[in-house]
């Protein structure tokens, strides 16, 4: 089997489902004067050729980008550090100040989830008092950090 025909059953296969469910909620719609008159715009607004074009495409935008699922490793720990994006901070700064300072691998260090004034780190479990330690009360862009294991895992 081709690569494009691969791609192709592999798409179908993850977009069936969900096509199926659009369909249901049409037919089962009881609000059939507004689909008429999203029909009546489409078909005024689109030329013929480029309708299946047009509906793929609304398609895609209206199913997104497949959410990644949680891919937190067994054994790993979160970590809560008290800088966020209100500190420009991006992931790529988390991951070389834990690994310089804690003085771990890059490959221990999973998920990071910044928000507006903290962060949450996933590190190897048994690398994560290391990083805890390490961290704690350091400077970082002249703020003194707070570094400790979160309540809640990311």
């Amino acid at each position: 089997m081709s690569n494009k025909n691969q791609e192709f059953s592999e798409l179908n296969e993850s977009l069936e489902p969900s096509i199926k469910s659009i369909l249901e909620s049409i037919k089962s719609s009881s609000d059939l004067e507004t689909l008429l008159l999203y029909k009546k715009l489409f078909k005024k607004n689109v030329p013929l050729n480029l309708r299946s074009y047009v509906s793929a495409f609304l398609l895609k935008e209206y199913l997104g980008k497949p959410r990644r699922k949680n891919t937190k490793k067994a054994g790993e720990k979160s970590i809560f550090i008290n800088i966020g994006k209100n500190r420009r901070v991006y992931p790529s700064d988390l991951i070389q100040l834990v690994s310089k300072t804690a003085e771990i691998e890059k490959e221990s260090i999973g998920n990071i989830k910044i928000l507006d004034n903290y962060s949450f780190v996933n590190v190897a479990g048994e690398k994560a008092d290391k990083v805890v330690s390490a961290l704690d009360s350091t400077e970082y862009r002249g703020r003194k950090l707070t570094v400790n294991f979160a309540k809640k895992d990311i």
